[in-house]
């Protein structure tokens, strides 16, 4: 969703129908405990070596990093992560918030104590539990 939203002319396929000609940029995007940057020292995640291998150029590394194609052209962002997350490092998150900030993306960041990874729509009895609401209130917000 995140290169959705910053690439959404990006194609990594051949076009077959009409369809693909339509733009993929969303409305919005909310990123949920996302990997935004395969850039180091951020780059020990599964994703980083599923997309640009184990040893990428800094030039493949900032190529699929999200937050290197932001521009004021991107759609609002919404951000969610827990700051135990052992999987995408909560630095991600802040990367995205100030990108968006250097631009003038709307961009809102909802960071939790605990939640780890993977708590879908809250964990019940966590801070995550939250975030549903946090974005029901941004989306009425940004939708008028």
């Amino acid at each position: 969703m995140g290169l959705a939203a910053t690439r959404p002319e990006f194609r990594s396929y051949e076009p077959v129908d009409a369809a693909d000609d339509l733009s993929a940029r969303p409305a919005f995007a909310a990123l949920i405990y996302p990997v935004i940057t395969l850039q180091a020292p951020y780059d020990h995640t599964y994703t980083r070596r599923m997309l640009v291998g184990d040893h990428p150029t800094a030039a493949a590394a900032a190529q699929w990093s999200v937050e290197t194609h932001v521009t004021a052209r991107c759609p609002p962002v919404f951000l969610v992560q827990a700051k135990d997350d052992p999987i995408s490092n909560p630095a991600n998150t802040v990367l995205m918030e100030k990108a968006c900030e250097r631009v003038g993306v709307p961009v809102e960041l909802h960071q939790f104590p605990v939640g780890g990874h993977g708590f879908g729509m809250g964990r019940a009895g966590t801070p995550t539990a939250a975030w549903p609401a946090y974005f029901e209130k941004w989306l009425s917000a940004m939708v008028g």
